[in-house]
């Protein structure tokens, strides 16, 4: 499924679906598509070094000019926003970035990292060019210097940020959107009462989310008028628990910004007085309840998406847990 996590992660990843473009992301086989930057750099596939699988690509500059390296051709398109990102190390050190590349913008670059003996992830988000047909990623020196450093888990997507590796040996692959739904729990929490702790990994910065509204959770009663949503509005910075009742809704909401990697754990709670949300230990927020949802059936509880196709989290689901119980503030502290 691509969500690039390793033992010992447990964590389950909550992404949109997504293709890898690239077809050699980390020559596990060989180095077909790799090609270099500019004549006389060197491309092997080496057994020593790899993020993932068995092998990684290593990359020799001559040190003649700045933006050596190599480059892998994609099947793009015009007037499209590209995320390219790479997995790069080089125990000698050196710097390098990555850009995306095509016949008509030419070279939009990422920052520029310094290399170590340890992988470190690099990216760039931007979009390609009005009638532009050839398309291309590299990685590359961003001044002159002789060094020698490896690559693997190339990847390419149409997206606004990078998600976890989805790895490619000879062609394109695809990752399907992650699901998870937990037990039906109206034996344990309704609609006239309930809280729901849910803590997960975000994967992108607050600014930057895969839609508008990514879901942290989603408990529907057999009506689209009549359900409870948890949600990070992307436009407002700010974190939601929205109960709908026939259409109308109650919400409460609490403003909070988060970078890639950073841990977040969401508590709703809800009675027929008031709806409320706390983020990370925070005090309560609330709202007044303008009404009490109609259970037409309950079903399954969804994390992370709505109905596991839509708004997804774009992160890492951690744990969940639900009591019918009247939360404090403090009770928030103890959860976090």
């Amino acid at each position: 499924q691509g969500d690039g996590r390793e033992y010992p992660d447990k964590t389950f990843g909550l992404w949109p679906a997504a293709t890898n473009l690239i077809t050699n992301g980390g020559g596990e086989t060989n180095t077909t598509g790799w090609t270099v930057a500019i004549l006389t750099e060197t491309i092997t596939r080496i057994t020593t070094q790899f993020k993932f699988g068995v092998a990684s690509i290593e990359i020799v500059t001559p040190n003649l000019a700045a933006g050596e390296g190599a480059f892998h051709a994609f099947a793009g398109a015009a007037s499209t926003q590209y995320t390219v990102s790479i997995w790069v190390r080089g125990a000698a050190g050196g710097t390098v970035y990555v850009s995306l590349w095509d016949n008509v913008t030419t070279f939009q670059n990422g920052t520029a990292v310094t290399l170590t003996g340890t992988w470190q992830r690099i990216s760039v988000t931007a979009t390609t060019g009005v009638a532009s047909v050839t398309f291309r990623a590299y990685i590359r020196t961003n001044v002159q210097q002789g060094i020698t450093f490896q690559v693997d888990g190339l990847q390419v997507e149409a997206a606004a940020f990078a998600t976890p590796y989805i790895e490619t040996d000879g062609a394109t692959a695809a990752r399907s959107a992650g699901r998870v739904q937990l037990p039906n729990p109206y034996n344990y929490i309704n609609e006239t009462q309930g809280a729901v702790a849910v803590l997960v990994r975000m994967g992108w910065t607050s600014t930057v989310g895969p839609s508008a509204t990514p879901k942290i959770m989603r408990w529907n009663f057999g009506s689209a008028t009549d359900t409870i949503y948890v949600f990070y509005f992307v436009a407002g910075a700010a974190w939601y628990i929205t109960l709908i009742r026939g259409g109308v809704s109650t919400d409460a909401f609490i403003a909070g910004t988060f970078t890639s990697g950073d841990l977040a754990l969401i508590v709703v709670a809800w009675d027929r007085t008031q709806v409320k949300i706390a983020v990370n230990g925070s005090a309560f927020t609330a709202t007044a309840n303008a009404g009490i949802p109609v259970v037409f059936s309950s079903g399954p509880f969804e994390v992370g998406s709505d109905n596991g196709a839509v708004d997804l989290l774009g992160g890492d689901f951690l744990a969940a847990a639900w009591f019918r119980a009247s939360l404090t503030n403090a009770d928030s502290q103890t959860i976090n």
